[in-house]
């Protein structure tokens, strides 16, 4: 009986552990791909009240081309407790490409808001598409975190239970609202313009 509980406290511990190296060295401004891709998984602790703040590009954050994507789930009814009367609609897509952060070249606050350090950058795993009578709202992207070793040019990937999360809040089509959320049990706040007429 020791014995046993001993493991369980081991299988406790290293799970702790990993989950703290994935979290402790949240990016990566340096070019090119690194080559070592090893499997770690790890949940983040929970958003405080001053990290839930929004990256805001005038011109629009890029997301990748869903439509070539392949389909994980058909667009279906997707409740919300935010907005319960709201007929929500979500599609989940596979990227077709690699797809990670680095593309966006982000600044330390940015940075600082997505809980990314320079030694690190998400990787797109899959992205989820919102909509209420064909009108896309939001994308939540579920990523991953790819640590880098600048010396070695090797890396470490390591899964997350987090999305970065994409809104279209005044419906001109310009995704310009970027932020860090959950993925599990996310529900998308819902501008009032994709409201009207659903």
């Amino acid at each position: 009986m020791n014995l046993r509980r001993s493991l369980s406290y081991l299988s406790v511990a290293l799970i702790i552990g990993n989950s703290t190296s994935c979290w402790s060295n949240l990016g990566r401004t340096e070019q090119g791909v690194p080559q070592k891709i090893s499997g770690k998984s790890g949940n983040a602790a929970p958003l405080s009240a001053d990290e839930k703040k929004v990256a805001i590009r005038a011109e629009g954050w890029k997301i990748p081309q869903v439509s070539e994507g392949k389909i994980l789930q058909p667009r279906h009814f997707h409740p919300s407790n935010k907005a319960p009367s709201a007929q929500i609609f979500m599609t989940e897509y596979k990227p077709k490409q690699s797809f990670t952060t680095e593309v966006y070249g982000l600044t330390p606050e940015e940075r600082r808001i997505l809980r990314l350090n320079p030694n690190q950058e998400f990787v797109f795993q899959s992205i989820m598409q919102y909509d209420i009578g064909g009108r896309i709202f939001c994308y939540a992207v579920l990523v991953g975190i790819l640590n880098i070793d600048r010396a070695t040019g090797s890396s470490d990937f390591c899964c997350t239970l987090w999305s970065i999360d994409f809104y279209d809040k005044d419906g001109d089509g310009v995704f310009k609202s970027l932020q860090l959320g959950p993925y599990y049990g996310f529900n998308p706040s819902v501008p009032q313009w994709a409201l009207q007429n659903q």
